[in-house]
Order: structure tokens, then sequence, then C-alpha cells
């Protein structure tokens, strides 16, 4: 993945869902570790997250398992948006700081960069490989 990267316009966007895409088939099979480096490794972040939360969102629509086990799924859930709207945060910091074009008190008409990659990564699930 490519270092070189300083502007939102600058990212492959196939590259950046196949990546997601690959991620979300290696996870279901190993588990989680850091490949990429640079941005891709902050959207690599930000997509397990989203990995995680489509897991524990299942484990909370179980109804056979009891109370305690929805509990813990749901803050499990928390826990994992947390570090998703962490990450988004992040990537929009790596926007900040690399691109002239891009401003914290720029107002937005859509989403942030980040908001947007996470949008990718959520579409990244309902794709069949």
């Amino acid at each position: 993945m490519s270092e070189q990267i300083d502007r939102l316009e600058d990212v492959d966007v196939p590259q950046l869902l196949a990546l997601q895409e690959r991620k979300t088939d290696e996870w279901h099979r190993t588990s989680y570790t850091a490949s990429a480096t640079g941005l891709f490794k902050l959207i690599e972040e930000e997509h397990h997250c989203n990995f995680e939360l489509w897991h524990e969102e299942d484990r909370a629509r179980r109804d056979d398992q009891g109370f305690e086990f929805v509990y813990r799924a749901k803050r499990n859930i928390d826990r994992w948006n947390q570090r998703r709207n962490d990450r988004i945060e992040r990537i929009d910091a790596w926007f900040a700081e690399r691109s002239p074009t891009f401003h914290a008190g720029t107002p937005m008409n859509s989403e942030t960069p980040g908001m947007i990659i996470d949008r990718l990564s959520i579409l990244a699930e309902a794709v069949p490989l």
C-alpha cells in the first residue's frame, strides 16, 4: 500500500475496497493482525472495529443465551463503537495534517474522509466474496 498519499483524491478506492474485502475474508479464518502501514493501517484498524461490531451485534440478537450474554454483547458493542469513532478521527487527522485543502475547521458538505472510509468498510461486509 502506498505511503505517498497526501490527499483524499490520491486514495486508490479500488485498492482500499480490496483491502477491506480481503481482511474481512482473512479475519473469518484467523485472528486480527495489522498488515498495512500509514493511512492504510488506520483504514485497516477502522475496518477491524466494524468487523468486530458485526459479530457483537449478531451475539446481541441471540435470544437463547440469557440476559447476561446479551448485556455483555451490548457493552462490547459500545466499546467497539468508541474504538471505531476514534479510528475515524485518526483518519481525519491524518488528512488534516497532510492536506492544505483539508482543515479541521472547514465546513463539510457531506461527511469527513474518515466517515466516508467507514461507509466503504460497512459495504465490504455486504459484498459477497
